[in-house]
């Protein structure tokens, strides 16, 4: 069994040579990659006609839709102060305070 690399190296080798044959030969050429690579004839067809430009193509990134500004931490202030206010009122609910913040709460309070 292949390697994708090594299948990927084969298969830029051969492509050239694909190009150039007649009918009969690039139907040889496929038969003797299926046996080689384990590959569906007509894939094999599609990426010696069609060369891999994904590894070339840059990475599409996605616009940041905000930032946070310099010095802030993780959660700003009132993100923060909003976590405390939810842990309070539901603390009767489920088991206090402590267990929203951990053990460090009741030391600080």
């Amino acid at each position: 069994m292949m390697s994708q690399q090594s299948k990927r190296e084969l298969l830029d080798t051969v492509r050239a040579r694909y190009r150039s044959a007649t009918r009969s030969q690039k139907s040889d050429q496929i038969d003797g990659l299926v046996a080689i690579t384990g590959y569906h004839r007509k894939y094999l067809i599609h990426l010696l006609a069609h060369p891999s430009e994904a590894s070339e193509r840059p990475k599409r990134r996605r616009k940041r839709l905000y930032t946070l500004p310099a010095g802030a931490g993780r959660l700003g202030p009132s993100v923060a102060g909003s976590q405390l206010y939810l842990c309070q009122a539901t603390g009767a609910l489920h088991g206090g305070v402590r267990q929203c913040f951990g053990a460090s709460w009741s030391a600080t309070t």
